[in-house]
C-alpha cells in the first residue's frame, strides 16, 4: 500500500473534510437527536473507544492493502526489509477536528455517522470530495473548559521487523496535555477485519455494523497501555513492538492517545510534534499532530446587539427575535441539558427604568427537528460553525411609551444578561430617541473642542425645542461629573421652534485627559420627558 493510501485509510466514503484549521470557519450543522440513529445504537453497544475502533475497522478494511513480495521483500531474518522510503511508523491521520454531517441530506437526518460531511470541498479531484474521515466525525469539537481529560486517538502501523521508539519533541501546551500509546495485538486486528468482513453482510437489524463487531470492540478495550503527563515528562518515549504479520493480515497496529484539558482562553490549534526512530538503525522520521476544538459556554446568543433605530413621538412598539442556544448542553449531554434562559435587563447609566421599556415577552424551546435549519442559519448570519445541541427562540419588546411614561431622549442602551444557569452573556440594547428637545444639527452627543486644563474650560452648545411655550431645565441632580457647571440660557424663539444656550463649565486643574459626562434635561409639563446628552473632550497638561 502507498503511503498515501495509508494516510487516507481510516477515511469513509463521503464529502471530503478540510485541514485542521480554525473550527469556526466551516459549516454549521445541528447536532443529531439523543436518540435514534447508528450513533446512539453504537453508543449502548459498545464503549466510545470501541465505537471509534470498531468504525475505523471496518471503514479501513475495504482500503487497507497489505504488504507484498514486490514492494517489500523479506529479509534473511524473515521480517519484511522496508524499501528506503518506508517511515518508521504509519499514520493513517494527523489532525483532528470536528467534521459536521449534512444532516439535512435526504435520508440522513438520524444517521450522522453516514451522513456526508457538510464541510464544501474546494478540491478538484471528486474522489476527494467523497472522503471524510470518521475519526473527525466523533470527535466533539466543543467543550466547557474544566479540569476534565478528554482525549483523542491517532491510528498508526509499524512494518518494520524492529521496534520503533516514539518520542515527544515539543507540545505547543505542556501543562494542559498527554499522552497514551498502546499496541493492538496482532490477532485482534485480524479479527477486527474478520468480523468487518460479516458485518458489511446485508443481514441483520444492524446491517453494516452487526452485533459481531462487540468481539473486538470489547478486546480493544482491554489493551495495555503506556501513558504520560508532558508536564511532568516533556521528552515522553513509547515503544511500539516489531511488525510480526507472516500472513500479511494481522498488522502491527497501535494507537496514540493524545490527551488534553480545555482551558478558557487555549492556544490553538494544540499541536505535539513526536520523532520515530528504528530501534537498532539510523532509520529516523518524526510527525507532528494538530488539535482544533472550540471552549464553548454553557449558552450562547444569536446577536450581541438589537438597534431599534430613530424612535420618535409616532413610534409604536417593537419585537424582535433573539436566539438562545447551546453547543454543549443538549438532551444525552454530559454537561446536562440547556436550561431555559433567565433574563436581567439594566440601564448603563446605573438607573433603573422605572417602568419596562425593554422586556421579554415570550420564551420557547425550539423542537429538535428545526434545529439542522438554524444552524444554517446562524452559519450564514455569523460565518461560524456550530452544532446546536439545543435551542430557544426569544422575543424582545420594545416600547418608547408604557402608559404617561416616556423614553427619555437622546441615546437610549440597555444591557440584558441572558444566563441558563450558566455564565451570562450579554446583548445590548440601543436606540435613538427624538423628542420635544434636541441638540443642533441632531447630533446625539457633545464633544467638547480640547483644551488646557490649568485653564479650565467652558463651551455653549444650541438647543432646539420643536414647540414654544414650553420650559426647559437642568437635572442638576443627575448631571455628571457633579462638580461640573451646567447652566441653560433661553433665547428668542424662531420659525414656530424654541432656542436655548448649554454652557458646560469646568474649573482650573479639575480634570486632565478624557473627559467624559452626562448633561440632564427635563421638558417640564404634565407628562415631562428627560434628555440625557453624553459630553466627552480632552484636557491637555
Amino acid at each position: 500500500m502507498s503511503q498515501d493510501a495509508s494516510r487516507d485509510a481510516a477515511n469513509h466514503t463521503a464529502p471530503a473534510a478540510p485541514p485542521a484549521s480554525a473550527t469556526s470557519h466551516v459549516p454549521p450543522v445541528a447536532a443529531p437527536p439523543s436518540s435514534g440513529g447508528l450513533k446512539s445504537t453504537l453508543r449502548v453497544v459498545v464503549p466510545l473507544l470501541a465505537l471509534g475502533a470498531v468504525v475505523f475497522g471496518v471503514t479501513f478494511f475495504a482500503q487497507y492493502t497489505p504488504p507484498t513480495e514486490t514492494t517489500d521483500p523479506k529479509d534473511p531474518r524473515g521480517g519484511p526489509e522496508k524499501s528506503s522510503g518506508e517511515p518508521p511508523l504509519r499514520f493513517f491521520t494527523s489532525a483532528r477536528r470536528w467534521d459536521p454531517p449534512k444532516l439535512t441530506e435526504p435520508g440522513y437526518r438520524h444517521m450522522p455517522l453516514l451522513a456526508p460531511s457538510a464541510v464544501a470541498s474546494t478540491d478538484a479531484d471528486s474522489r476527494q470530495q467523497n472522503t471524510f474521515s470518521i475519526q473527525d466525525r466523533i470527535f466533539q469539537g466543543y467543550y466547557e473548559p474544566g479540569d476534565t481529560q478528554r482525549a483523542t486517538q491517532f491510528w498508526f502501523e509499524n512494518r518494520n521487523p524492529s521496534p520503533v521508539a516514539l518520542q515527544l519533541r515539543r507540545v505547543s501546551c505542556n501543562a494542559c496535555s498527554g499522552a497514551r500509546v498502546a499496541a493492538i495485538p496482532p490477532e485482534t486486528t485480524k479479527s477486527i477485519f474478520q468480523h468487518a468482513a460479516l458485518a458489511a453482510l446485508p443481514i441483520g437489524a444492524f446491517h453494516g455494523y452487526g452485533v459481531g463487531l462487540v468481539e473486538p470492540a470489547a478486546a480493544l478495550t482491554k489493551l495495555e497501555w503506556t501513558q504520560a503527563q508532558f508536564r511532568d515528562d516533556p521528552n515522553a518515549k513509547f515503544h511500539v513492538p516489531a511488525a510480526s504479520n507472516p500472513d500479511k493480515w494481522a498488522p502491527q497496529w497501535g494507537i496514540l492517545e493524545l490527551t488534553f484539558r480545555v482551558g478558557e482562553n487555549p492556544k490553538l490549534p494544540l499541536t505535539a510534534d513526536f520523532a520515530t526512530q528504528v530501534e537498532g538503525t539510523t532509520r529516523i522520521g518524526g510527525q507532528g499532530f494538530a488539535l482544533m476544538y472550540e471552549p464553548a459556554p454553557a449558552c450562547e446568543v444569536s446577536r450581541a446587539s438589537i438597534d431599534a433605530g430613530i424612535i420618535d413621538a409616532l413610534s409604536g412598539e417593537r419585537e424582535y427575535e433573539l436566539i438562545v442556544y447551546s453547543n454543549t448542553r443538549g438532551p444525552g449531554s454530559e454537561f446536562g441539558d440547556l436550561d431555559k434562559p433567565s433574563f436581567l435587563i439594566d440601564s448603563t447609566t446605573g438607573i433603573t427604568d422605572p417602568v419596562k421599556f425593554v422586556e421579554v415577552t415570550n420564551v420557547q424551546r425550539i423542537p429538535d427537528a428545526e434545529l439542522p435549519a438554524l444552524a444554517e442559519r446562524l452559519y450564514s448570519e455569523h460565518k461560524r460553525t456550530n452544532k446546536v445541541r439545543a435551542a430557544y427562540r426569544v422575543t424582545v419588546t420594545f416600547r418608547p411609551r408604557v402608559g404617561e411614561n416616556r423614553l427619555e431622549i437622546g441615546q437610549m442602551e440597555r444591557v440584558m444578561s441572558v444566563s441558563c444557569n450558566s455564565e451570562p452573556q450579554k446583548v445590548t440594547i440601543k436606540a435613538t430617541v427624538h423628542g420635544a428637545v434636541r441638540l443642533e444639527n441632531n447630533r446625539t452627543e457633545i464633544e467638547l473642542k480640547t483644551f488646557n486644563g490649568r485653564n479650565g474650560h467652558e463651551e455653549w452648545v444650541d438647543l432646539i425645542a420643536e414647540k414654544t411655550g414650553g420650559e426647559l431645565v437642568v437635572v442638576k441632580d443627575e448631571c455628571k461629573p457633579a462638580d461640573f457647571g451646567f447652566e441653560l440660557v433661553k433665547q428668542p424663539d424662531r420659525g414656530g421652534q424654541g432656542y436655548y444656550r448649554l454652557k458646560i463649565s469646568i474649573d482650573k486643574g479639575k480634570v486632565y485627559g478624557q473627559v467624559k459626562g452626562v448633561v440632564v434635561l427635563e421638558v417640564k409639563g404634565p407628562n415631562p420627558q428627560r434628555i440625557r446628552i453624553p459630553f466627552k473632550g480632552l484636557s491637555q497638561f
